[in-house]
This record gives structure tokens, C-alpha cells and sequence, in this order.
């Protein structure tokens, strides 16, 4: 949060900051290769999953 405050990381965009943190999340749990998504609600988590299962 102290190097980067908000940025939207949307539409295959991204930025250092937010891979780093993805790979810590994903070695934390217990899944193997485990996908971190970053949302700024339930509705983007939703849509996102229902247009990836779609493939739209």
C-alpha cells in the first residue's frame, strides 16, 4: 500500500506491485498453482469468473 494506493489491474493490464503480492497470496495457500484475482467488488469477482467460464 505505501508504494502503490489503487490501480486498477483490469483487462490483461498489471503492474509489478501487484504481481509480487499475487505470488506471495498464491504461496500461502494450500492449492498448487493457485490464481490470485484482484477485485474492487464481488460483482467484478463474479462477472470476471462467469465471463472466463464462458471464454467471452
Amino acid at each position: 500500500m505505501s508504494k502503490l494506493s489503487y490501480s486498477h489491474m483490469f483487462g490483461s493490464k498489471t503492474h509489478q506491485v501487484g504481481i509480487d503480492l499475487a505470488e506471495k497470496l498464491s504461496a500461502m495457500v494450500p492449492v498448487e498453482s493457485a490464481k490470485v484475482f484482484f477485485g474492487n467488488s464481488g460483482s467484478d469477482a463474479n462477472d470476471t469468473h462467469i465471463k472466463k467460464w464462458l471464454k467471452l
